[in-house]
């Protein structure tokens, strides 16, 4: 099987966010209350099968007899007057003692950072996307003759703090963001930060995505976790743990489906020159020294090309 064919598809899929919405009838509280006598013989749940995509949304079930439940309590009342926007569960991951775990959750409790993108760089607009990003960046070709760039620099956007539904309803704003500045004082409310990134490989077929940002994380990732720490020409770099989803089908990136299981992805990070980098592999299993060698190379190239 070609490993890099598989991980492209993977690749692509986690840089969109596909939109799926379902909105119950109007008259769905209505119903339930005409409907309150009858005997329930199990709760409804709401499925969607979109015709181009193999996946199925999960959602709560919604009881019948909720009408009941209204003249109880004040906060059963406020998520009946919400409750289409409530009912699409995600499944998120979760420490639980030294394991980590799959939960399920409700999509408007639970926020993340999303990356969107991506416009590819060339000589036409590369002069452009160094004003947006507010650096010089430094992606050749080749790195020391071992490694060779796989394409073309990528540019994007992360959005920090935001739920799942938040996302998809931004997501063409965002993505045209980055060429149309227009655009941006639409999303003045969210958190916003521009990167740039290229993938690398070498002779045996390792995939390595480097990223360069001016953003400087300001607190540790959910669940992520510092192993081991070392210096590079003078530069100290982290490798950095934390547990991540895989999914029966490769191409799928998507929250509302179940994960069939968690892996542990390592990656690196490091600062040079008030610029922060990050490198992880194409693959779960790759080897550390590798991406050191490869991390090594790079620093060592991006010194020597200052100095010309």
């Amino acid at each position: 099987m070609d490993k890099s064919n598989a991980f492209d598809r993977e690749l692509k899929s986690k840089i969109n966010i596909t939109s799926y919405h379902i909105k119950p009838s109007k008259d769905i509280f209505e119903e339930a209350w005409n409907r309150k006598d009858g005997v329930v013989q199990k709760p409804i749940s709401f499925f969607y099968k979109p015709i181009f995509r193999k996946t199925a949304i999960s959602f709560c079930s919604l009881i019948i007899i909720l009408a009941a439940l209204i003249s109880i309590s004040p906060e059963v009342r406020s998520f009946a007057s919400n409750a289409y926007e409530d009912l699409r569960t995600i499944f998120i991951i979760k420490k639980s003692g030294n394991e980590y775990v799959v939960e399920k959750a409700l999509e408007n409790q639970n926020k993340t950072d999303v990356n969107y993108g991506g416009i590819s760089i060339n000589d036409s607009n590369k002069e452009y996307f160094k004003y947006r990003l507010g650096f010089s960046y430094y992606y050749p070709e080749t790195i020391s003759k071992e490694f060779q760039r796989r394409d073309d620099p990528l540019a994007g956007v992360t959005v920090r703090d935001i739920t799942l539904k938040e996302s998809e309803l931004i997501l063409s704003k965002v993505i045209k963001s980055l060429e149309d500045e227009s655009y941006l004082p639409i999303l003045k409310n969210y958190t916003m930060d521009m990167f740039i990134t290229a993938s690398y490989s070498n002779s045996k077929r390792d995939i390595f995505y480097l990223s360069s940002s001016k953003y400087e994380p300001k607190h540790k990732p959910n669940n992520s976790e510092v192993i081991k720490t070392f210096s590079l020409d003078g530069i100290e770099c982290k490798v950095i743990e934390a547990p991540a989803a895989r999914y029966s089908d490769i191409r799928l990136a998507n929250l509302t489906e179940k994960p069939e299981k968690i892996v542990k992805v390592k990656y690196f990070q490091w600062e040079y020159n008030s610029i922060n980098y990050s490198m992880v592999s194409g693959y779960d299993d790759y080897d550390i020294n590798d991406a050191i060698s490869f991390i090594e190379a790079y620093i060592k190239a991006l010194k020597e090309q200052e100095v010309k």
